[in-house]
């Protein structure tokens, strides 16, 4: 399981008292598979950090659902500049295994923030990019390209993942 201030420290080790401060706030939450953390038009209100399991996150396109991205063990989910923004969602966020997240609420941000600038940093490294993002227009979503990725990540993708497969 890898934790939140490993993932920020690789990026750059932390001061001592930041750290201290983003373990004192983050808080742990289990998510059960199937869970939806982010649906189409709600904002978001924390930003969450995979400690062990995994979420794909889908977008409409017409009366269609397609996969756009991927997260697993040891990723940010939810982009830093769509929390602050309080941007309505254009996606879905779901587990695909039952996980378990850190969580970081806007509030606790901005006082850690308030504290800490150098926080901002960290904030635009770990959660500053989209989601893995998939094939331009794909029709379904391949085995192989998620093999690819995430073969390393988690093994309960073989046990829960049936979609025909698309060369």
């Amino acid at each position: 399981m890898c934790s939140l201030n490993h993932f920020l420290n690789a990026f750059r080790p932390m001061e001592m008292g930041l750290e201290e401060r983003i373990t004192k706030s983050a808080k742990l939450r289990k998510v059960r598979r199937s869970q939806f953390i982010l649906r189409f038009g709600e904002v978001a209100s924390d930003l969450y950090f995979v400690q062990q399991g995994s979420f794909f996150s889908y977008v409409r396109e017409g009366d269609d659902l397609r996969v756009s991205g991927y997260k697993a063990e040891g990723e940010a989910v939810i982009e830093y500049g769509k929390l602050v923004q309080k941007l309505k969602s254009e996606e879905e966020i779901i587990c695909f295994q039952d996980s378990i997240v850190s969580t970081l609420s806007l509030d606790d941000i901005q006082d850690i923030l308030s504290k800490y600038s150098d926080f901002e940093f960290y904030l635009h490294r770990g959660w500053g990019t989209p989601s893995i993002k998939l094939d331009e227009n794909p029709k379904i979503l391949t085995r192989s390209y998620i093999f690819n990725y995430a073969k390393n990540s988690f093994s309960a993708l073989r046990k829960y993942f049936y979609l025909p497969i698309r060369n």
